[in-house]
């Protein structure tokens, strides 16, 4: 669906933007629809005629998340690994943890952007060996990397 918004010199004025930047520039329009308007100076397929116009601010991109996984490295951290590099074993393959468990370690990466304690795995093998509500947590969140250390 096409529209034509019919906007007075007045309130063109207001919005302050040249006619390269009209071209770039994301603009909120208030106004009513119309249908009476004859097809020669309105080629859409709706008319809109203006009653408030206004340029809106460029759109800032926010930092992802990875930079802030890095800034916050829980204590006792001896590596930080892709999160699919460990390997589960036995019951852990099947069980879930607790719900309470898992609210305290989503609440902390949502203010923190990583775990509070490192994944605990075996070195040669990377076998998780403890936390696995952690990286039950990390695998949900979709976490890149997570901090381990080591058996």
């Amino acid at each position: 669906m096409t529209y034509t918004v019919f906007v007075s010199k007045k309130q063109f004025k207001n919005v302050d933007i040249d006619s390269q930047g009209f071209k770039n520039t994301k603009l909120l329009v208030q106004g009513e629809p119309t249908l009476d308007a004859p097809i020669d100076v309105c080629p859409g397929e709706i008319g809109v005629i203006c009653m408030q116009i206004q340029a809106l601010p460029p759109k800032v991109d926010k930092p992802k998340t990875e930079e802030k996984q890095l800034e916050f490295l829980p204590n006792g951290t001896e590596a930080v690994i892709p999160l699919d590099k460990i390997v589960l074993e036995g019951t852990y393959q099947t069980s879930v943890p607790r719900l309470e468990k898992q609210e305290i370690v989503v609440q902390f990466i949502q203010k923190n952007g990583n775990i509070d304690k490192p994944i605990l795995i075996d070195k040669k093998t990377n076998i998780l060996k403890d936390e696995f509500s952690r990286y039950f947590v990390a695998r949900k969140m979709k976490l890149q990397t997570v901090p381990v250390c080591y058996a």
